[in-house]
């Protein structure tokens, strides 16, 4: 939006869109952002290329107002950035998926992460009662005739 309004690569642009990036962390800031787009907005003529991009920054940010309230979150001392998401992505998907010659279809792959989730949330030992609750005994039966309940980890 700051690159629409002022220019792509001024200095007015990366001044603002700083100073945008420091409102959001304040209260109400989606709608404070918003309020200064629209007043940077009404002074400019914008080509239909433009009018066309702005709009649709103007709208991602309306759009997702209710999940922006970066200052009531801090407040509360939960994460804003993507730092812990991306660590969770790596931890999960990637250091299991992603080995050498490893190559997965999907239902396989999303068996593997339900699994690896459970394991280092640390609630393996109750999911895994909770699967033997839910199974009649003659499902868990194996050809011997021995109840299979196998205790090694598989993610």
């Amino acid at each position: 939006m700051a690159g629409v309004l002022f220019g792509e690569k001024s200095q007015e642009a990366k001044s603002w869109a700083r100073k945008m990036g420091g409102l959001l962390k304040k209260p109400n800031g989606p709608f404070r952002v918003l309020h200064s787009a629209a007043a940077f907005r009404a002074g400019r003529q914008l080509s239909s290329a433009k009018q066309k991009a702005y709009r649709q920054a103007y709208n991602y940010i309306r759009e997702r107002t209710e999940w922006m309230q970066y200052h009531d979150y801090k407040r509360q001392h939960l994460p804003i950035g993507s730092g812990i998401t991306e660590a969770a992505c790596k931890t999960i998907f990637t250091q299991r998926l992603k080995l050498s010659g490893m190559r997965w279809k999907k239902a396989g792959a999303q068996v593997i992460l339900d699994l690896r989730v459970v394991l280092l949330s640390g609630i393996w030992e109750q999911v895994y009662r909770h699967v033997l609750m839910t199974y009649s005994y003659t499902q868990l039966r194996i050809p011997g005739g021995e109840v299979e309940m196998p205790m090694q980890m598989a993610a």
